[in-house]
């Protein structure tokens, strides 16, 4: 009887040992998946947050391009409020959680002979800039993350200047006589594009729009493309927004 009983006792021991270490496997799994599945909803929140604040940087340029065109500044910067308005300040800018920092890159823009932007070869437009918007953030200590929004941005606050041989003296205005006046009928500007439609359908959209800014092309249900913003040379529409 004696014998019988420990062997009883010692098969009880294995099996709750067996059962501990199931129950302890089962624990770790699931508290790991808990872990992964936390980290992985704070990861998008965050890049969520860092388009968030890199959209908001492109379009705080735009309200200084439709300002003034001068504020548009070759270099590196960061981005303020002064006033009710946006200014450059600074090489960067943060959040008000001091978790995103934001820089904001301003670059000439080449064209070719055809008006084209291009890398280099080209002459310098000086009416057209390259913004480029980062923002960078450190979701742990050994790991670097950066969302960038790239757009060009035009000037089209221009004054044409009538030059002529000689400055200091006055043209002679002819006087015509008394008679029905008829109204000059105005030429299109050549070279002149309203619509990026021709970019967005070559690159698999249904149709273009150029509007304002980003947001516009958001409520319109569309996507910017800023590859076709050099496409819309309109006074204050120079986002392009594509259609699915």
């Amino acid at each position: 009887m004696f014998n019988k009983k420990t062997i009883l006792t010692g098969s009880s021991i294995i099996e709750v040992l067996v059962a501990v270490g199931i129950f302890v496997i089962i624990s770790v799994t699931a508290i790991s998946a808990v872990i992964g599945s936390t980290n992985i909803g704070r990861l998008t929140q965050d890049q969520t947050k860092a388009q968030a604040f890199a959209e908001q940087g492109n379009e705080a340029v735009l309200s200084m391009k439709n300002r003034d065109w001068t504020l548009i500044t070759t270099g590196i910067h960061g981005l303020a409020e002064s006033g009710g308005n946006w200014i450059f300040s600074g090489s960067s800018d943060q959040d008000s959680s001091g978790k995103f920092t934001r820089t904001t890159t301003v670059e000439t823009v080449q064209r070719n002979g055809a008006h084209v932007i291009v890398a280099s070869g080209g002459t310098i437009d000086d009416n057209t800039k390259k913004i480029t918007v980062s923002v960078k953030w450190q979701p742990s200590p050994n790991r670097n993350n950066n969302v960038q929004f790239v757009t060009y941005v035009t000037n089209w606050q221009l004054t044409e200047l009538v030059k002529t041989s000689n400055p200091s003296v006055p043209t002679p205005t002819p006087t015509l006589p008394p008679g029905p006046t008829t109204p000059p009928t105005p030429t299109p500007t050549p070279g002149i594009s309203t619509s990026c439609a021709p970019y967005c359908i070559t690159n698999g959209y249904s149709t273009g729009t150029c509007r304002q800014n980003i947001t516009q092309c958001k409520n319109a249900g569309e996507i910017s493309t800023p590859g076709g913003n050099s496409s819309c040379q309109v006074p204050n529409s120079d986002t392009c927004c594509c259609k699915p």
